[in-house]
């Protein structure tokens, strides 16, 4: 499996975006990844981004290898981001998808606006953070995170991004470019098209990861 992802802020302002893929207890066979996207507008939007991002990864640690193709384990996770920052830092909210692959089966839960989008392998094309719910988010000490899965064939290809790239391209531009490139020319090629519309400039935070079978 392979990863490749981008992070950058918005024209004028820092990033309130924060990303993070690892391998689950250095075992090479199954892959971890948290994308939160920071409440703009709000002092903190920046640092319950990354401490959400953080806390779920490291929540992986407490779960059986098996465990993480649970999708009721995803959601447990995300409550507990939820819950520290509640408890941590009041009144700063950020969206947060956090997913696993293991043994070529996806699972994993969001909460906001943030997205997901798989090619399965078996040329099916799945939102898989389609059903999931903006309010209340992650930090208000009551989010309500929707969980997904899917089984996973020989070249799938997995798309996470911040609303800042997805907000400005039709999901049919967003899966021409994931079905016709591969990893990192699939970031490239979001990013090219996302500036063209924006006349050079991004103007939302802008985040995507890749994730390959290759």
């Amino acid at each position: 499996m392979g990863y490749y992802f981008h992070s950058e802020g918005g024209y004028g302002h820092a990033n309130e975006d924060a990303v993070q893929v690892r391998m689950y207890a250095s075992e090479g066979s199954v892959l971890l990844c948290a994308l939160a996207d920071g409440m703009g507008g709000q002092a903190g939007g920046a640092r319950a981004a990354n401490q959400a991002v953080e806390r779920s990864l490291l929540a992986t640690d407490g779960y059986f290898r098996e465990q993480l193709r649970d999708e009721t384990t995803w959601v447990e996770i995300i409550s507990g981001a939820d819950s520290f920052l509640s408890d941590n830092d009041a009144a700063v909210y950020t969206t947060l998808v956090c997913l696993g692959i293991v043994d070529e089966f996806l699972a994993g839960a969001s909460c906001g606006d943030s997205m997901a989008l798989l090619l399965d392998g078996f040329g099916r094309q799945h939102i898989l953070t389609e059903s999931q719910r903006k309010n209340p988010p992650v930090g208000s000490g009551s989010a309500l995170p929707v969980s997904f899965s899917a089984r996973l064939g020989a070249g799938w290809q997995l798309v996470v991004m911040s609303d800042g790239v997805w907000k400005y391209l039709g999901w049919g531009e967003i899966t021409e470019i994931v079905q016709e490139k591969r990893g990192f020319n699939v970031v490239f090629g979001l990013r090219e098209l996302a500036q063209s519309r924006c006349k050079g400039r991004l103007w939302d935070d802008w985040s995507v990861v890749v994730l390959t079978d290759e």
